[in-house]
């Protein structure tokens, strides 16, 4: 059966989801199983049979004959339909057979011929889709049962095809004439007929079997309950494909919304430093969501409460040279008295590229330089939101390289990255603000010991020796070229 694409879309199909024009693509596929359950209650509510029961083996034996006949090179095999209906078309012959063929006729002569110029008048309208012409058509049969439906309809089918076919023979032996159509159209009308005939016998077939053992219905309830576990897979794996959409585009909202707030938050004044630190180290909520160095032991965010904070944020990739400068520095600086009298709490973040697997390889890198790190971590990559990572990205510009962000107790932002500082001065330039780095350059002399802090007094005396013997190598040449200005 055809149906019409824009009368049915129109009918049938679901109301407009704004997620995806894909996504509107697949709807409309999917929920092509509950579209067909809109169709099969349109069907069933032209179904209002008057109990009359019509033995209709006669007249489809007789359309079977016609359709056999008008078909270009017999294209309708007598050996492909059932044994039964051959056997029907032999005793065609009978008396008793064409006497109950006439009466017939002579009884479904109206109806038949009602539904064959019903056929003809709306197949050569255009503004009348197929799907209306078939119910209009099984309104006409409304009061027989299913296989007088089929059996009369194909009668005026027949009917119609059979003077079409005449047409055509007089055509084709008119030299004259324009062909009407060419030939492969007319083997895959033929091809199409003949299944409709199968189908006919088929449902003629259902019928013929014995009520009371229940067979029919039991072979009804199969192919019901067969269609109903394909509808719900079909629905399931849309449903499925859906809520994975719907959860990616919250995510896309959410991580949107925080990356718009993020800046907004370090413009607010706060009591402490507990809400931003909360958002930057622990979006799932763990209860613990540090790790301590120098204890081993995982701890909560109520350690950093009021302190001063330094964010080293990194990948896994970090060196390992630069991870040892920093310890030392780390150590100096908690040399003189407890963690409680440090200036400063240090604590790594680890960003991991959320497209990227988290392997059991990365996850035992990430273990190792955790160990390794005498100050906070983070206890898991996972704790850091992906919306948070790109957030990073978009206020500190952290790339690959690693940062150093400064936050003072209450959370405000005093250095977006003070790692410079902290390699040339130390803990000496706490607290990593740009007032504190010009300071430091005031104050310091552009000497050798700012380059070669803490070198052995004998090495800096070679070097200084040696610079001072080849700058007076060069004073020869320096000259000359001066007196030549």
């Amino acid at each position: 059966m055809e149906r019409s694409t824009s009368n049915y879309t129109n009918q049938t199909s679901p109301s407009p989801n704004p997620v995806t024009t894909t996504t509107r693509r697949e709807s409309n596929s999917i929920f092509s199983a509950s579209d067909d359950n809109v169709i099969m209650k349109q069907v069933v509510d032209t179904h209002h049979p008057d109990g009359t029961d019509i033995g209709v083996d006669p007249l489809v034996n007789m359309v079977e004959e016609i359709l056999r006949r008008a078909s270009i090179n017999a294209t309708i095999d007598k050996d492909s339909t059932s044994a039964l209906a051959h056997a029907d078309i032999a005793k065609m012959e009978a008396k008793s057979r064409q006497n109950n063929l006439v009466l017939m006729l002579n009884v479904f002569s109206h109806t038949i011929d009602k539904l064959a110029r019903e056929m003809s008048f709306k197949t050569l309208s255009t503004a009348v889709d197929p799907h209306t012409r078939v119910i209009s058509l099984l309104h006409t049969v409304g009061n027989y049962d299913w296989d007088a439906k089929m059996a009369l309809i194909l009668a005026a089918f027949a009917l119609n095809y059979g003077e079409f076919r005449v047409l055509a023979q007089i055509y084709s032996s008119n030299q004259l004439a324009i062909p009407l159509e060419p030939k492969s159209r007319f083997g895959a009308l033929n091809r199409l007929i003949h299944l409709v005939l199968e189908l006919t016998q088929c449902i003629i077939q259902f019928k013929k079997l014995p009520s009371r053992y229940g067979m029919l219905s039991s072979a009804t309830e199969s192919w019901e309950a067969y269609t109903l576990v394909l509808k719900i897979n079909h629905l399931l794996e849309f449903l499925r494909k859906q809520l994975e959409e719907c959860r990616r585009l919250i995510e896309e909202r959410k991580e949107m919304e925080v990356r718009n707030s993020f800046n907004q938050l370090f413009d607010t004044v706060h009591i402490d430093n507990m809400k931003i630190l909360k958002i930057l180290l622990n979006s799932r909520d763990d209860p613990l969501p540090l790790f301590d160095g120098s204890t081993n032991r995982r701890v909560s965010l109520e350690v950093l409460r009021r302190r001063n904070v330094l964010l080293l944020i990194s990948g896994l990739g970090i060196s390992r040279d630069e991870l040892s400068i920093l310890e030392q520095i780390y150590i100096e600086s908690r040399i003189q008295g407890s963690r409680i009298d440090a200036l400063y709490d240090l604590v790594w973040l680890p960003i991991v590229d959320p497209y990227d697997e988290y392997t059991d390889a990365l996850d035992r890198q990430f273990e190792d330089l955790k160990h390794s790190m005498p100050w906070y971590s983070v206890d898991h990559p996972s704790n850091i939101d992906n919306a948070i990572k790109k957030s990073i990205g978009d206020r500190w510009h952290f790339r690959s390289k690693p940062i150093l962000v400064v936050l003072d107790p209450q959370g405000r932002e005093l250095s977006p990255n003070a790692l410079h500082m902290m390699w040339i001065w130390g803990s000496t330039a706490f607290p990593f603000t740009i007032a504190r780095e010009e300071a430091l350059w005031r104050d310091e002399t552009w000497r050798l010991e700012l380059l070669v802090g803490g070198m052995d007094p004998t090495i800096l005396m070679w070097i200084t020796l040696t610079g001072f013997a080849n700058l007076r190598s060069l004073q020869g040449p320096w000259q000359l070229l001066h007196a030549s200005h």
